[in-house]
C-alpha cells in the first residue's frame, strides 16, 4: 500500500506519520501479519509568515488597488518554496491569478500562463524587495 501524506503543519505531518506506524503496527497484530512503514520526507508545508504576508498585501493593494490583493483559502499542493519559509519569514503569492487564461488550476490540462503578467509580476516583486524595511 502507498500514500502521501500532506498537512497545513509541520507538527501535524509529524504526528500522521507517528499515526500511520502506530495503526499499521495494531491492524497486523489482529490479523496475525507482519508489516512494515517506510516513508520519505518529501517537501514540508508550506506556511506563510503572517508579518510578511500582510506586507505583501499593504505593496499590492496601495501599488495595484483594493481588489487585486485576495487571500485564498490554504490549499494542499506541494510546493518547494517552503523551504525558504523554513529559514527566512517569508509569504507565498499567486501572481496573475484572476484572468480568463488563468482561472484554472496549475497542474489542470486547460492552464494556461498569462504572459501579460510577467511584467506585472517583475514590478511588484521588485516594489516587495525595495519597500522593504
Amino acid at each position: 500500500m502507498t500514500g502521501t501524506i500532506r498537512t497545513f503543519s509541520e507538527e501535524t505531518r509529524q504526528f500522521l506519520f507517528e499515526e500511520v506506524k502506530r495503526l499499521a503496527k495494531g491492524m497486523c497484530e489482529t490479523f496475525g501479519a507482519v508489516g512494515e512503514v517506510s516513508y520519505i520526507l518529501g517537501t514540508p508545508p508550506l506556511v506563510n509568515d503572517k508579518t510578511m504576508s500582510r506586507y505583501a498585501e499593504k505593496v499590492i493593494r496601495e501599488s495595484y488597488g483594493e481588489q487585486v490583493a485576495v487571500e485564498i483559502e490554504p490549499v494542499m499542493g506541494a510546493e518547494d518554496f517552503s523551504f525558504y519559509g523554513q529559514k527566512r519569514p517569508s509569504t507565498y503569492l499567486m501572481v496573475g491569478m484572476g484572468g480568463e487564461k488563468s482561472q484554472y488550476p496549475h497542474h489542470h490540462p486547460r492552464f494556461d500562463i498569462d504572459e501579460e503578467e510577467i511584467g506585472t509580476a517583475i514590478d511588484l516583486f521588485l516594489q516587495l524587495v525595495s519597500r522593504y524595511e
